[in-house]
């Protein structure tokens, strides 16, 4: 059976953001997500609304032999426990989360489906992807030269005013 190593993208910005996220991670390991790794929480202002309140995200490294599809069923699911449904990403895209889990990179394979795409198509262009990823991504990573490039460049301007909000050896 194949072992994927996983990053994950974990944001909320609805109500007692710190403890869905600090909750959400037993639910991963419960569920075939061995976490290596946690970096720190970061906060930005959210995507395309200034009128929302302010996300909290972190990325996790996660090992596991679930395949990419369904990895990403199983972070759906844990998404809906922690209160998300359809209808918070049909009435607008970007809108507050309640928990927002995504599937960023995966070391071993890249796919391309209608439901499942790695490398996330837009990770390097997301200050609060960047950010927490830079902090646990493996340096011998064939991403880490893409993920450095970001970093610097989001160090220069970030639109989104990222900012630490928690450090990884407080959260972890």
């Amino acid at each position: 059976m194949p072992e994927f190593t996983y990053y994950l993208s974990i944001g909320s910005n609805i109500e007692n953001r710190i403890s869905r996220i600090r909750s959400c991670l037993p639910f991963l390991s419960d569920c075939g997500f061995e976490l290596k790794d946690v970096s720190g929480v970061y906060e930005t202002r959210p995507l395309n609304d200034l009128s929302s309140y302010p996300f909290l995200n972190l990325c996790v490294k996660a090992k596991s032999s679930l395949e990419p599809q369904s990895a990403l069923l199983i972070l759906k699911r844990i998404e809906r426990i922690f209160g998300r449904h359809d209808t918070y990403t049909k009435r607008r895209r970007h809108s507050e989360r309640p928990l927002d889990i995504d599937l960023v990179l995966s070391e071993e394979v890249e796919v391309k489906t209608d439901r499942v795409i790695l490398p996330h198509p837009d990770f390097n262009n997301r200050s609060f992807v960047v950010f927490p990823l830079y902090e646990i991504l493996d340096r011998k990573s064939h991403y880490f030269d893409l993920v450095s490039q970001s970093y610097l460049r989001f160090k220069l301007k970030d639109p989104l005013g990222i900012k630490m909000f928690l450090r990884k050896d407080l959260f972890w």
